[in-house]
């Protein structure tokens, strides 16, 4: 399943949450964008590379918040591009490139109201991530989980504007095949990693 299919997927499962949840006075669908610095973590996968590993992330999102506390939310995420190069000859006639990421999640937020207008929140999402990447790897796509938190206000005298600040944590598994040659005999194996891509984010959202 690619981005596009789980995108149309999450649409429908939003749709139908707006249709069974009973209206109060937090109930509702809202859309928003969020943007900031972004990091990658290779978890060495590229330690013989010179890595640039900071970039700018955003985000589109949309979702229904059921009640005061809990909300069903989809977003599209472009996680950057991070420049590699090989100063080791590593990889031959591929001197530099970019491995660039994107994914579409599917999640629930929990909501901590402490003040007029203010909100603590958690999210956990699941989703397809898309790679580009560097050098003779194939472009691929796999599971991407996500997990962020941050605070929102909701001015109590515009309540269809909330302002958001926080962190997201993208994280998922590479697989990469290694040959390694001692003497005459040539080894082949795999490898797996655990990357994860970061962002601090600063946003608006709008409720309807």
């Amino acid at each position: 399943m690619n981005w596009h299919h789980t995108l149309f997927a999450s649409v429908m499962l939003l749709s139908m949450a707006g249709t069974a949840a009973h209206a109060d006075d937090y109930s509702g669908i809202y859309v928003g964008v969020d943007g900031g610095p972004s990091w990658y973590a290779d978890d060495d996968m590229y330690r013989f590379y010179s890595l640039d590993d900071d970039d700018v992330a955003w985000s589109v999102h949309a979702g229904y918040r059921i009640n005061k506390w809990v909300a069903v939310d989809v977003a599209y995420t472009d996680l950057g591009e991070y420049g590699v190069t090989d100063i080791f000859g590593i990889t031959p006639g591929i001197v530099s490139g970019d491995n660039s990421f994107r994914d579409v999640t599917v999640g629930a937020i929990g909501y901590f109201p402490f003040g007029p207008g203010f909100s603590a929140y958690a999210k956990l999402a699941a989703g397809v991530l898309e790679a580009d990447w560097y050098g003779p790897w194939n472009d691929d796509s796999g599971f991407v989980t996500v997990f962020a938190a941050g605070i929102q206000w909701t001015p109590p005298d515009v309540k269809a504007l909330t302002l958001r600040a926080g962190f997201e944590s993208h994280g998922f598994w590479v697989e990469q095949d290694v040959l390694q040659t001692i003497g005459s005999t040539t080894f082949y194996y795999t490898e797996d990693y655990y990357q994860s891509l970061g962002m601090m984010t600063v946003g608006v959202q709008f409720n309807f």
